[in-house]
């Protein structure tokens, strides 16, 4: 299952986010790519995310559509970082056939 964590340096949020989403991953059989949007074209569709995002196959674990353009972001979290119990549940749904 192909796990992409997006992230660049200034992002206060990233940290935290990739802390939670390996404890939430410790018993899964899965490798997390980091992505540094800075370093990606400016017509790349990652860029559609803010910073910090996990894509899963693609998609945003939770949910989140992608902008309509790219831009280099920090992504907001309205109710604070999600739990590691969400994430862990989030990709348990995602590794489902």
């Amino acid at each position: 299952m192909p796990v992409e964590f997006l992230q660049f340096s200034s992002c206060p949020n990233s940290p935290a986010l990739r802390a939670r989403l390996d404890a939430a991953t410790t018993d899964m059989p899965i490798a997390i790519t980091p992505v540094d949007l800075e370093s990606l074209a400016p017509d790349d569709p990652r860029l559609r995310w803010g910073a910090p995002t996990i894509l899963v196959k693609g998609a945003d674990l939770l949910g989140q559509p992608p902008a309509d353009a790219p831009a280099l972001s920090c992504r907001a979290f309205p109710n604070g970082l999600p739990s590691i119990e969400t994430l862990r549940e989030a990709m348990a749904r995602h590794a489902s056939p």
